[in-house]
């Protein structure tokens, strides 16, 4: 009856003790992972991206290279508090679990300590069955025998976990990947929405281009017919000049004859006069024909140098049009 339950209290023990290695055990993975967990998240790929200059910087405006400088400022400012974050949190952890393992390992020293004295006490009790005592050789089998199987169980639970491990960072790996596929295509998308609206400006820009184009080849040749029509009134104005010349010449001599004219009617009249009253002859009619003649005569010239004189008028006004046209020009 003792021996059973010095067997059940020895069993209970050992169980203690593989639960007090299995915790310490979990507890050293839990604290490699939450480490491991700390550099992927300090080497995290997308802060590389996020934190790497563009490289098209040189086809960026100075808004746009303003505002994605402004945006790693943010991003990179978010990042460190994120860094300082995930530190603060993982020695949190860490003092946790450093504080569970020491509590784990004092249990597995007094569990080491109980399991020696139950150890010891077993060594010296014969089994009911037989009425043998164990050996020393005996108990050492068993426990290597034990030791063996635990730590084979050990071997597969570490495979195990280091196969999820590998499972976990494929899959992290993956999700990393569609997302930098996804940002790609995100940027790719932003381009060429980018590249179409610059198409269309370039575009209108071209027809702009061609408007002023046509607006210059029809403002040439307006200059082209302007500048033949300029030479053609100057060379109308240089005619007209030299018929104005000849005019102003023939109103001259036409003054000098009119000046003749009123001469001889002054001395003909006074003849007349002389005439009429010395002679009497005022009333013949060869004398007041040929009177009547002369003064048609000088009421023709009249009309002429009137006539002479309006087309000498337009001819100054058309000379003063023509250069008010040359000023203009």
């Amino acid at each position: 009856m003792i021996d059973d339950k010095t067997n059940q209290s020895l069993d209970q023990q050992q169980l203690f003790l593989q639960d007090g290695l299995l915790e310490q055990q979990r507890l050293q993975e839990e604290n490699e992972q939450l480490q491991y967990r700390i550099s992927r998240l300090l080497t995290l790929e997308r802060v590389d991206y996020q934190l790497k200059p563009f490289k098209d910087h040189a086809s960026r405006s100075d808004a746009e290279v303003q505002i994605k400088y402004h945006q790693t400022l943010a991003d990179l400012d978010q990042t460190r508090v994120d860094i300082a974050a995930l530190q603060t949190k993982a020695e949190q952890d860490q003092m946790s679990l450093k504080s569970a393992l020491d509590e784990v390992l004092e249990r597995c020293q007094e569990l080491q300590l109980q399991f020696q004295l139950l150890r010891e006490a077993a060594i010296s009790i014969q089994t009911p069955a037989f009425g043998v005592q164990l050996s020393v050789q005996q108990i050492n089998d068993f426990e290597a025998k034990f030791k063996s199987l635990f730590e084979q169980q050990e071997q597969q639970r570490l495979k195990t976990l280091t196969l999820s491990e590998q499972v976990k960072s494929i899959d992290k790996q993956h999700k990393s990947k569609s997302e930098n596929q996804k940002l790609q295509q995100i940027d790719y998308e932003q381009l060429k929405i980018a590249n179409q609206s610059l198409a269309e400006k370039i575009e209108e820009k071209s027809e702009e281009l061609l408007k002023l184009r046509r607006r210059t080849v029809q403002t040439l040749q307006t200059l082209a017919h302007v500048r033949e029509k300029k030479n053609f009134v100057e060379g109308q104005v240089q005619e007209l000049q030299r018929q104005q010349t000849g005019l102003d010449d023939t109103i001259n001599k036409m003054r000098t004859e009119l000046g003749e004219l009123k001469v001889l009617k002054n001395k003909c009249r006074v003849q007349s006069e002389q005439s009429r009253e010395q002679t009497g002859l005022s009333g013949n009619p060869a004398l007041k024909r040929d009177y009547d003649e002369r003064q048609q005569i000088v009421e023709g010239l009249h009309q002429v140098m009137g006539d002479l004189k309006r087309e000498y008028g337009q001819l100054v006004q058309m000379q003063e049009e023509i250069k008010e046209r040359d000023i203009v020009l």
